[in-house]
């Protein structure tokens, strides 16, 4: 007798232990199954490179710095201010560069830009292209080069309007806008040089 009932409680743990595993068994498996279904929505609902702060726009890399908005492309960079989306609302026509010099003209009726010309030439510098200071009139000019529209050499000079844009007239390119805005425009201006926008 005593040997049947060590044996009927055998059979019972052995039943227990078998009715346990057989638990664990599931839950380990559930487990893992939403370990599974969760790393896979989390990848398949994440987006390569959807940083909004890096991305390419016409062969160039766009990213946020410390110092602002780099734009780089074949090892060469610039700084600046605002992200090309940032000035596509600028309207640009745009003539291509013309002579062997470019001239940036102080204007000397008017409190100058002085800060946003330098911006500009140092800009136009980065990329190439180098620049000379210049009058429009002779009005209290200093000893530089007086110059025209209607010469040989390109001139870009700014304008104070309301609105924003960037036109051309004879070999003249007009940086136009309100104070606040001009190093938007300049930043506009030098995207449309280098085919950023």
């Amino acid at each position: 007798m005593k040997a049947k009932k060590l044996s009927k409680r055998i059979e019972v743990v052995e039943v227990k232990e078998k009715t346990n595993l057989k638990k664990w068994m599931i839950i380990g498996v559930f487990i893992v199954v939403v370990i599974m279904i969760g790393s896979s929505a989390a990848f398949m609902g994440s987006k390569p490179n959807s940083d909004p702060n890096s991305y390419e726009v016409n062969g160039y890399k766009v990213s946020l710095t410390q110092e602002g908005w780099q734009i780089s492309k074949g090892g060469g960079s610039l700084i600046m201010e605002f992200q090309p989306n940032a000035t596509t609302d600028i309207p640009i026509e745009l003539a291509k560069l013309q002579g062997e010099k470019i001239y940036l003209p102080i204007n000397t009726t008017e409190i100058d830009a002085v800060l946003e010309r330098q911006r500009l030439q140092g800009l136009l510098g980065q990329i190439g292209i180098l620049s000379n200071e210049a009058c429009l009139t002779e009005e209290d000019c200093p000893d530089i080069p007086i110059v025209s529209c209607e010469g040989q050499n390109t001139i870009i000079y700014f304008t104070d309007t309301e609105t924003s844009e960037i036109t051309s007239k004879d070999n003249c390119i007009i940086l136009s806008s309100s104070y606040s805005d001009r190093v938007r425009v300049i930043n506009a201006f030098i995207y449309k040089l280098l085919g950023v926008i």
